[in-house]
């Protein structure tokens, strides 16, 4: 199991990734700003690293610059969000690769793939063969959740 770091100061963007990684059964931490994320970096040592570009005193751009920075952490994939993707350019960002809000699950997917791989069991509740384990259903799963479905769209994203 993959662990992936997503650094944003928006809990909706937040929850979201968190919903999408999870479900291809990666592992997920999470900080809500760039100092914490870097901390968090420097603790967990995560496999790759999602960040908003603009956030209070510490924003993507600057936090990649430091993980790179440091030889612990230079060999991280550095993923930044931005809402205006087109104006910043990879080579100056320190990051790896720029995925553009809103996003859709396919993007997200893509970028696992490409720097995580697929080897992980999408469904946490199923064994190798497909079936599912006996007593893998999820206890209060039919109460409703107050909490966007990922097949709904959420805070204007969209899925494709």
């Amino acid at each position: 199991m993959s662990k992936v770091l997503v650094v944003d100061d928006d809990p909706g963007i937040t929850l979201l990734l968190k919903r999408i990684i999870s479900k291809k059964g990666h592992q997920i931490v999470t900080a809500g700003n760039g100092w914490e994320g870097l901390k968090l970096a420097q603790e967990e040592v995560p496999d790759l690293i999602f960040t908003d570009v603009r956030m209070p005193d510490l924003g993507g751009v600057e936090l990649a610059g430091f993980l790179k920075a440091d030889p612990t952490l230079q060999h991280i994939p550095v993923i930044i969000l931005s809402g205006t993707a087109f104006l910043l350019e990879l080579e100056k960002t320190h990051a790896d690769d720029i995925l553009t809000k809103p996003f859709d699950l396919k993007s997200v997917y893509a970028i696992l793939e490409q720097y995580l791989g697929t080897a992980v069991n999408s469904n946490p509740y199923e064994n190798k063969t497909g079936v599912k384990k006996e007593g893998s259903e999820l206890k209060g799963a039919e109460t409703k959740s107050s909490f966007p479905s990922i097949s709904e769209p959420s805070q204007g994203y969209t899925n494709h």
